[in-house]
């Protein structure tokens, strides 16, 4: 279920979670805080099991309720932060549970945690340190194209990551979507709603009922992309602007940070260079 694949660092492999954390203090390796913290994912999945059919309701009828399992208030008030109508509990599901795991490893002396949730990253870092993030600008290839260094006066807590082609589905065509975010719940929640808004409409574009691809999904009766072809530039700056549009929505209440919305070879940043290409 979960090893050591180096000092301080475990993987954890565990029914939909493929999770790296990484522990430290002092440029010390923390493997035990690291372990408690794979102890504490599989703690918070288990007890999310048994709340899923709430998780699955749209957060416009969900309540933040002390019966609740913690991980699902929490995914329920990263979501209602983004005022969208049409979002769940669980476009925050991979960025409130790293969050959760990053605090139990701090709880355990960490300095410098780093929790990468399939591309949902809580991290936290030690004064006057720095943090190199790969970036995957093309979800349907993974090939790491950019990065992010990330200092720790930046006040940032969370990346994550959204598009078509991850492992989630988006309404809209972005092939990938990096936000950054003071927490990683946060992150998450406006990473999927970031890449939905990364949309435009086009012959190319074939969309379908998320239940008829998925009949578990927690977006029945909702449209989502299942296929893009070679799409015009018109169509690609129209997308990339509904894009941009949703980002400075989200960054003037506050949400979200910065930004990388990547449509095939396309690129946007905010604050402009803020990722770097890997040549």
């Amino acid at each position: 279920m979960y090893h050591q694949i180096a000092p301080g660092k475990v993987l954890l492999e565990y029914g939909p979670i493929s999770m790296v954390i990484e522990a430290g203090k002092n440029g010390r390796p923390m493997t035990m805080a690291a372990l408690k913290g794979a102890d504490t994912a599989v703690q918070q999945l288990e007890e999310l099991s048994g709340a899923l059919q709430r998780a699955k309701v749209l957060t416009t009828q969900s309540a933040i309720d002390e019966g609740n399992p913690a991980i699902l208030n929490r995914m329920i008030e990263a979501t209602k932060a983004t005022g969208e109508p049409d979002i769940t509990p669980m476009a925050a599901v991979a960025g409130a549970v790293a969050e959760r795991v990053m605090e139990a490893v701090i709880s355990h002396g960490a300095t410098r945690v780093i929790v990468n949730n399939g591309g949902d990253i809580a991290f936290r870092l030690e004064p006057g340190t720095s943090l190199r993030a790969g970036i995957v600008t093309d979800l349907a290839g993974c090939n790491i194209t950019h990065f992010l260094d990330i200092r720790e006066e930046y006040g940032l807590g969370g990346i994550a990551t959204s598009g078509f082609g991850g492992r989630s589905f988006t309404k809209g065509i972005a092939s990938a979507v990096v936000v950054l975010a003071e927490t990683a719940a946060q992150a998450d929640a406006c990473a999927t709603m970031l890449a939905n808004a990364v949309n435009a409409d086009d012959p190319e574009i074939k969309r379908s009922p998320a239940e008829l691809l998925d009949p578990f999904t927690d977006i029945r009766g909702q449209m989502v992309t299942e296929k893009i072809g070679k799409i015009d530039r018109q169509t690609v700056q129209e997308a990339i602007l509904s894009g941009q549009n949703k980002f400075y929505s989200y960054r003037n209440r506050g949400l979200l940070l910065g930004t990388l919305i990547a449509l095939q070879g396309h690129i946007w940043t905010f604050p402009d260079g803020i990722a770097r290409q890997i040549f």
